[in-house]
């Protein structure tokens, strides 16, 4: 009889650790599933109101333009609306406005003789003045906002000293040789008129790595420039890294094509095989490297059977068992993904299993 009973109770204790076991572990990976899907769409939104403010500007001079109204100015003595106010630089490569009271920062590339165009983008654009600052505010992780014609007329705040950055960092001579054709906002390369986001990139104007984001600007069927808003990857990754649902996870954003738009140095190590050289360590150069050159295996487990739905995988990181909730930013080709050590995932289950053990 005492063995009868001992071995129902061990029987029933493996069933209770079981059931138990599998119970919560199922329970915690549905929680992060959701938690995952819940933060994609919350960063969704944030970024699509920063999209939205470029499409609020672009609209504001298209509808200017329609009407044949006059550009309303806040301040006339300091907003540059013709190309007779700008200024040589001392390279000849630009034009710019040395005005000490300027609202916002324009400068001119040389290589487009200044016309009647040119002097309609900067009136056109000086309403901008007005709505820029207003706009930029909006944004907790926005840097800048600006307005770039076709003849590379830039319109751009906040007021940094562009001009001698542009200088320094070469911006100038890349922009003198490149083609308006190219402009990833113009006709050639965005025809359905869409507004869009670029890749990760240091910005020449000095605000670290930014996701630019553009709304093109017509005038019926005339192509008449684009209003771009830059977000700083490094306020994201802040807002990310707040995000830990344990102790040792970690939150990434991927892009389209498998590369790196949010994460930090410190985590961009724990997913990496194959060993970051110094500069690769660095924020900004971490930032738009390929997952699959870091660890092409855990870019192959991250591969999604249905990309616009929410995922779970599990996978190995540095020898440890991790489990990755993945879910897309609607509007976006992103994910946002989070990384949890399994152990951390199945704590609240061991800790019943003891305690079914010492009953």
């Amino acid at each position: 009889t005492s063995l009868a009973v001992n071995r129902g109770f061990f029987k029933a204790e493996q069933s209770a650790e079981e059931v138990s076991g599998q119970t919560l572990e199922s329970f915690s990976k549905n929680s992060l599933l959701a938690v995952t899907e819940k933060q994609a769409q919350l960063y969704s939104v944030r970024l699509q109101d920063a999209a939205g403010l470029t499409v609020l500007a672009a609209d504001y001079l298209e509808n200017l333009h329609s009407a044949g109204a006059p550009s309303s100015l806040l301040d006339p003595a300091n907003t540059v609306v013709e190309f007779s106010q700008l200024t040589a630089s001392s390279s000849g490569l630009f034009y710019f406005d040395d005005n000490p009271g300027r609202r916002t920062e324009v400068i001119h590339v040389a290589n487009f003789p200044p016309d009647e165009a040119t002097d309609r983008s900067l009136r056109d654009s000086s309403a901008l003045d007005l709505l820029f600052p207003t706009l930029l505010r909006k944004i907790d992780s926005g840097v800048a906002i600006y307005y770039q014609s076709p003849q590379f007329t830039l319109r751009y705040f906040p007021v940094i000293n562009l001009p001698e950055i542009v200088l320094k960092n070469g911006a100038i001579e890349a922009a003198l040789a490149a083609d308006p054709a190219d402009l990833p906002a113009g006709p050639a390369k965005d025809p359905d008129r869409k507004t869009i986001w670029l890749p990760p990139y240091l910005d020449s104007a000095g605000q670290g790595v930014v996701a630019s984001v553009q709304t093109p600007i017509y005038y019926g069927d005339e192509f008449s420039g684009y209003i771009g808003l830059d977000v700083a990857l490094s306020k994201i990754i802040q807002q990310l890294n707040s995000l830990k649902p344990t102790e040792n996870s970690f939150v990434f954003l991927l892009d389209q094509e498998g590369k790196l738009i949010a994460i930090s140095p410190q985590d961009a190590q724990k997913i990496d095989s194959r060993g970051l050289t110094p500069p690769e360590g660095s924020l900004d150069s971490t930032l738009g490297l390929n997952l699959a050159d870091l660890n092409p295996d855990l870019a192959q487990v991250l591969t999604p059977v249905n990309p616009g739905q929410p995922e779970t995988y599990d996978a190995v990181l540095s020898g440890q068992p991790v489990f990755i909730t993945s879910a897309p930013l609607p509007d976006l080709d992103w994910r946002l993904s989070i990384v949890v050590p399994l152990a951390e995932v199945t704590n609240q289950a061991q800790s019943v299993t003891r305690s079914i053990r010492e009953d």
